[in-house]
């Protein structure tokens, strides 16, 4: 570990802490490629497919983007321009990250009349931090760290208040592994590999968050892509509640076969057809 510079300028590591900032999040870009491809394929439909991409693109171009500024900086830092760019692209690439996060928080999920604004303010958040970084990069490290708390938790406010709970320890966990990781964030020159250990924290709460997405998207494939109509077959016992035809009987199952089977018959009627909806599908 080297020593500790001041504030307006950046830490050297040495060559161990240089490697080790490299390893640690290169080793997560192929499994984030995967895991990113892997929703895409789980969408049903064009709304849940950009969403994938959205995400992905942001989880895939955080660890690609740091991996290679880590690596010029540790074999080629003759190149200052090239390094510099770089550098500033790191920073940027986290505000575009946060915001990618949310993506599937707010694009798939009902959101209040105005909660459903942070769809697009969480991105004119992320535009503003990106043009800080390149006007006042490296300038006042306090601020910057500042900026990535209160975007990343703006957006988690909205999230907390919504009526769908589904995943939001997941979320709260992620979050703290953030939160604990930018201690280590600005300790360089006090923590031995303290670069590389804010690398970990940071892919621990990206694969919490993902796992969330993930058992989402899961689940719902599990419960159906939708409603279904299904006939309903005749039967020769009655029940208390008489349907006339061309009527809907609204019902929330998880495997219709249990309520269709030779044994079950709910209703005595003619062209009566019940609608199944899939579980996590709310109809008003």
């Amino acid at each position: 570990m080297n020593h500790r510079v001041p504030a307006h300028k950046r830490y050297q590591p040495t060559e161990y802490e240089h490697a080790a900032n490299c390893a640690t999040h290169a080793l997560w870009i192929i499994p984030s490629i995967l895991g990113s491809s892997n929703l895409y394929f789980l969408s049903d439909d064009d709304w849940e497919a950009i969403s994938a991409w959205i995400y992905g693109l942001g989880l895939c171009g955080l660890f690609v983007v740091s991996t290679v500024f880590h690596t010029i900086s540790w074999k080629k830092s003759h190149l200052r321009t090239v390094e510099h760019c770089l550098h500033m692209s790191d920073r940027m690439v986290i505000y575009f990250f946060i915001a990618a996060s949310y993506a599937p928080w707010l694009n798939l999920r009902e959101l209040g009349p105005w909660a459903s604004h942070m769809r697009w303010l969480v991105w004119i958040m992320a535009s503003v931090g990106t043009v800080y970084v390149f006007f006042f990069h490296e300038r006042y490290k306090l601020v910057e760290l500042l900026c990535y708390v209160i975007m990343g938790f703006f957006p988690a406010l909205v999230v907390l208040s919504m009526p769908d709970t589904e995943g939001i320890w997941e979320l709260v966990t992620g979050g703290v592994f953030y939160c604990l990781g930018m201690v280590f964030f600005k300790s360089d020159g006090r923590i031995p590999f303290a670069h590389a250990i804010w690398h970990l924290f940071v892919a621990f709460g990206a694969g919490t968050h993902y796992y969330a997405i993930w058992r989402f998207k899961c689940k719902k494939g599990v419960s159906g892509p939708g409603p279904v109509s299904v006939p309903l077959p005749k039967c020769s016992q009655a029940t208390s509640n008489q349907v006339s035809n061309k009527k809907l009987i609204f019902m929330e199952m998880s495997d219709p076969s249990k309520h269709f089977g030779s044994t079950v018959c709910p209703l005595e009627a003619t062209g009566v057809q019940v609608l199944c909806l899939s579980r996590g599908h709310v109809f008003g």
